[in-house]
Order: C-alpha cells, then sequence, then structure tokens
C-alpha cells in the first residue's frame, strides 16, 4: 500500500443490515442458483425475491439443524433439501415440494446424480441422472473399507467427501456399473469429523472440525484426498478441549473485501471462532447488553445473491445483508468492538509504563450525532486478562482531525501489562498497532 504507516492492520468485524423479516423462524439455510434464492425458516421453505419478499413453497421435518439444499440444474429443473432427516424435492417448473426419501441426513449433486446420506446404515444413495423423484432401492453403496461409521457428507468440486469418525472417504463419479460413483484410490484422509455440519469449502479445500485415532478436536484443512492440516493453533485446541459439546458446532463461510473466513460456532459453549488466511483465529460475537457479556455470532446460513451478501439470524427470522461498512449487531444496536493484546511481562520484574500509544486511523468522525467525536475506552488488566480495571476515554479525532495522536500517560507501575481497547461509534475503525514506553531503568 503506497504511504502505508504499518504493514498489517486491523479492520472492523462486519455488521449486519435488516432486509426482511421471514413468516417463520429461525434461518436454517440460504441457497442460490441461477438468480434464485431459497430460505429454510423453521420448518418452511421460501423462495425469496429480488425485492427480499418471503413466498412459501412447502413445509418439511424441522429438527432445528441446518438443512443442506442443491440443484440438479437446468437439465432436471429440481431442488432437494435435506431437513429432519428426510429429503425433499422441489420441482421449479411447478414449484410443488414432495417427500422423496426418509434417512436422508444430509445431500448433495454431481453430475445430474443427486446423493443422499444414511447415517443410521452409513449408506451413500444416489437418485436416477436429472431426476430426484426416482431411488433405485439397489443404487446403494455401504461403507466397507474401515470400521467407523459415516457421520457427515459434503459435496464440493464434484467430489463427495464421506465423513467417519475417524476416517474420511472421498468419493468421485468413476462411471462404473452398477453404481458409478466410487472412492478416490488411496483417498482416505486420516481425520473424521466431530460436528456434521462443521465442513465447509474454504479457499477451494474442504476444511473440517476433525479427529483422528490420536486424538480429537482440531480444525482440519485437507491437502488432497489423502491428508489434511491442523489449522486450529494451540490456544484454539487448548479452548476446544475444555467444551463439554461441540457437535453442534456449525461453519459459515464468506469472502469480503478479498478475503474469505471460515468461521465455526458452538451454540451450546455460546461462542463463534473464525479463521482466515495470514490472519489466523479471532472471536465473533454478539454483544448482550443485559447481560452483560459477549455471546455466539448470530448469522446463521450464508449466500450472495442479488450482489449482496446474505445471512440470516440463528435466534429470529430476519434475513440481514452482511457488510463491515455497516456499524450495527443483530439487534440494531452499534456493535461493540474490543481487542485485547498479549500480555507485556518482563520476567516478572516491576516496571513502570510511561504511556501507551495506540496507531489508528484518525480523524474520521461522522458530520453530526454518535461518532462525531469518536472515543476508544483503554482498560487494563495486572493479573494477566483475568480482571480488568476502568477505562479511560480519549478521542480518535473528528472529522478531519488527521494528526490527532491516542495516547494515555501515567499508567503505573506492573509486572504483568493486558491492554484491552474498546470502541462502538459507528464510524470506520481502522487499527494499525501500539506502543509502550517504559522509561530507561524505570524497574
Amino acid at each position: 500500500m503506497t504511504n502505508a504507516t504499518a504493514k498489517t492492520a486491523l479492520f472492523p468485524v462486519p455488521g449486519v443490515q435488516v432486509l426482511q423479516e421471514a413468516p417463520t423462524q429461525p434461518c436454517r439455510r440460504l441457497f442460490t442458483n441461477a438468480d434464485k434464492l431459497f430460505a429454510v425458516y423453521g420448518a418452511v421453505l421460501y423462495e425469496v425475491s429480488k425485492d427480499f419478499v418471503f413466498t412459501a413453497r412447502g413445509t418439511m421435518a424441522d429438527d432445528g439443524t441446518p438443512c443442506s439444499l442443491t440443484t440438479n440444474g437446468d437439465g432436471g429443473g429440481q431442488v432437494m433439501i435435506t431437513s429432519g432427516n428426510s429429503a425433499y424435492l422441489l420441482n421449479l417448473d411447478d414449484n410443488t415440494l414432495i417427500k422423496v426419501q426418509d434417512h436422508a441426513f444430509m445431500g448433495g449433486m454431481i453430475d445430474g446424480f443427486f446423493l443422499l446420506l444414511d447415517i443410521e446404515s452409513s449408506t451413500l444413495k444416489i437418485s436416477d441422472l436429472l431426476d430426484g423423484t426416482t431411488w433405485d432401492g439397489t443404487q446403494i453403496f455401504q461403507r466397507s473399507s474401515s470400521p467407523d461409521p459415516w457421520k457427515a457428507m459434503k459435496v464440493a468440486s464434484q467430489k463427495a467427501w464421506m465423513f467417519g469418525q475417524e476416517l474420511t472417504d472421498v468419493f468421485y463419479n468413476a462411471g462404473t456399473s452398477p453404481f458409478p460413483f466410487a472412492p478416490i484410490p488411496g483417498g482416505v484422509v486420516p481425520y473424521g469429523i466431530e460436528a456434521p455440519f462443521s465442513a465447509e469449502e474454504f479457499n477451494g479445500q474442504m476444511t473440517w472440525l476433525g479427529r483422528s485415532k490420536f486424538g480429537a478436536r482440531v480444525v482440519v484443512r485437507a491437502t488432497g484426498y489423502s491428508s489434511a492440516d491442523i489449522i486450529s493453533d494451540e490456544a484454539l485446541n487448548y479452548q476446544l478441549a475444555t467444551y463439554k459439546k461441540v457437535d453442534d458446532a456449525e461453519a459459515l463461510v464468506y469472502q469480503e473485501l478479498g478475503i474469505t473466513f471460515y468461521c465455526l460456532t458452538f451454540p451450546t459453549e455460546n461462542i463463534t471462532w473464525c479463521y482466515h488466511e495470514g490472519g489466523g483465529w479471532h472471536q465473533r460475537a454478539f454483544w448482550n447488553t443485559a447481560l452483560p457479556q459477549y455471546g455466539f455470532w448470530r448469522p446463521r446460513g450464508y449466500a450472495f445473491a442479488f450482489g449482496k451478501h446474505l445471512v440470516g439470524d440463528r435466534t429470529s427470522g430476519t434475513l440481514f445483508e452482511l457488510s463491515s461498512a455497516f456499524p450495527y449487531d443483530a439487534d440494531g444496536a452499534l456493535i461493540r468492538r474490543e481487542r485485547i493484546a498479549p500480555t507485556l511481562v518482563q520476567e516478572q520484574i516491576a516496571f513502570i509504563l510511561d504511556n501507551f500509544v495506540l496507531f489508528l486511523q484518525p480523524g474520521l468522525g461522522l458530520v453530526s450525532g454518535q461518532g462525531s467525536d469518536p472515543q476508544v475506552e483503554l482498560s487494563y488488566s495486572k493479573d494477566g486478562g483475568k480482571t480488568f480495571g476502568p477505562s479511560r476515554r480519549r478521542s480518535a479525532g473528528k472529522m478531519g482531525e488527521f494528526s490527532t495522536r491516542l495516547e494515555w500517560n501515567r499508567l503505573g507501575q506492573f509486572r504483568q501489562f493486558t491492554p484491552r481497547i474498546v470502541v462502538s461509534d459507528p464510524t470506520p475503525w481502522l487499527i494499525h498497532g501500539a506502543s509502550v514506553n517504559v522509561p530507561r531503568g524505570a524497574q
């Protein structure tokens, strides 16, 4: 970047803007194909127009988990939905919705064939070519290469990833007879899956919350069809090990400003972790002012349609547009943005901090109202981040005050210093870094 003052920067997490309220709730999946947008809210399948009008296309079983939606394209003119361990088919010619299969946990499509996973018998089923109404009972493949049963399926890049508890097979259309699909030779990944709905294609590679025969709860990303790398760091792995329930974790992947994010929400644990290349892991959260405390990030389901990043809401019937340009959270309140830096310590020797300087892009205040004089709150911890003292505010600069310097002086004596920055004004926040000054000999 020309004339940049730093090599890296912290950009704000995206906010949301309300587009429409669905008649039912909550959101369970969004899906777009060929300029059509479909949404499942509660037990109802909707088609959503460009003006975000919801039109019901039928009802389905609802077990509260996410759905899978896929289509066999122009050749078949059908959309298949799995919901409540059953499969349903929407005919796009007359918009009729019918149930076509029981024991259908997850679905997908490859080369015009619909695929279904029956987790009760660890069986892969396929429909007739370009016809999701016909399922030959002999056209099945039951796992036999490994002892652990299949627990999830995800289709990406014309491959079906069949996740077991400890091992994962990858299937492709081999053109064999009578069953055309077969596992890729040697394509066994030494990781199974901990959460069936954590699997998503991320930057062209399948990524999921995995486990192996040696242990569990690591986020892995496939490298080819026979290996995977652990992308969760040691800090996150430690947190994962403390969670009481992880099998309900759900992934959401989206791309903004050229950066792709893999976000993993743990509803029972009330927390969301997000990852992107080069930036590592961070938390996404919803600030509950009534408690007050952070909870999981509320977006659920994702689709890019009508030129917008669209997400549903995990706890309501709202359809949102997602963008870093929006400063609002799912409840309409301003996002409370928090950054806690690593603890500064010098072998537990007491030291004096003369000042703390925060480097950000100043002078971006709004013309009037909240944000016309955006404020930054600094608080700090002396016990490694367990507790924080009172906040001290500084102005980030009114509109045009580009020379504003954010500096806090005479902070005191420390053995451990953990700074926390909090901002909530609706202005563009861009943090480049921070520095502290320890006077020479001040120990």
